[in-house]
């Protein structure tokens, strides 16, 4: 009797435990379903930022697009808001084919969005455009929270159909901003060292030319004074010369010949005055 008891109870736990066991199987099947089955599904659909990288200098405005990806599945509405760093917002443009459902519409000071698609779309599309700049050096990024994509789906209580949130999952854009450096300006440096140099030249060149034409001048008022000095001589002694005999007039002739050769032998042609040394050499002889 004993035996039979104990061989029942044995029977009864080894039952227990199959059952258990199935359970935890089960209940494993369902969580891993749960979480791979319906997060693999929804994990085509979600926002993203285009382009998703860039590199921009400090100050220079760019566009970025916020798309919307559907992986096939009917989207109605989408909801979010849209959250900046080191960017500068500088305009916010929803697409016309859709409906802005919150008020006021995303802005720069609130880029809150609420948009809803006409009729639904299972097709990948813009959503809005941002325009923006960034701020300082360094990284910056565009990025999304409280994010909500709707679908409907048919009710079972009415005939309307019930709005349901089929992801939350969004991918934002990063950047790199870079520090513009200051153009030192050489070209300018150097065509106002070439500019100085051209200025001293042509002093130079207009003192050179004052000089030249100055002793020019002083060269041609020597030539009028000395051309002025024979002359008077020449008028002096033709006028002496007609009150005296032929004799006189000869030898003083010679007498102011050989003062003239003395007073502008230096300025004599070289031979001319090589034929004058002569002369004297063999009047001495």
């Amino acid at each position: 009797m004993k035996n039979d008891i104990r061989k029942n109870k044995n029977t009864d736990m080894k039952i227990l435990y199959g059952v258990k066991t199935k359970i935890i199987i089960l209940v494993s099947l369902i969580s891993t379903l749960g979480i791979f089955g319906i997060s693999e599904a929804a994990s085509g659909i979600y926002l993203s930022a285009s382009p998703s990288s860039l590199t921009k200098n400090v100050g220079n405005s760019f566009n970025v697009s916020v798309n919307l990806k559907t992986d096939g599945t009917g989207i109605y509405a989408v909801e979010g808001t849209v959250v900046f760093n080191n960017l500068t917002c500088e305009n916010i443009t929803v697409s016309n084919d859709l409906v802005n459902q919150s008020a006021p519409a995303p802005t720069c000071s609130n880029p809150y969005f609420l948009i809803g698609i006409k009729n639904g779309t299972n097709v990948d599309k813009t959503l809005f455009k941002v325009l923006m700049k960034g701020k300082s050096a360094g990284n910056a990024s565009i990025t999304f929270k409280n994010v909500d994509i709707i679908t409907v789906i048919e009710s079972s209580s009415s005939s309307a159909p019930d709005a349901k949130s089929i992801s939350n999952l969004s991918v934002g854009g990063k950047y790199l901003i870079e520090k513009v450096e200051p153009v030192v300006a050489t070209t300018s440096a150097s065509s106002t060292s070439s500019a100085s140099s051209s200025t001293i030249a042509s002093s130079s060149s207009e003192e050179l030319a004052t000089s030249s034409e100055v002793s020019q001048a002083t060269t041609t008022n020597e030539i009028t004074k000395n051309n002025s000095f024979i002359a008077t001589a020449l008028a002096g002694l033709y006028n002496v010369s007609t009150q005296m005999p032929t004799s006189v007039i000869i030898l003083l002739s010679i007498i102011v010949l050989l003062l003239l050769v003395y007073i502008f032998y230096e300025k004599l042609p070289m031979g001319l005055k090589s034929n004058i040394d002569k002369i004297s050499k063999k009047l001495k002889e």
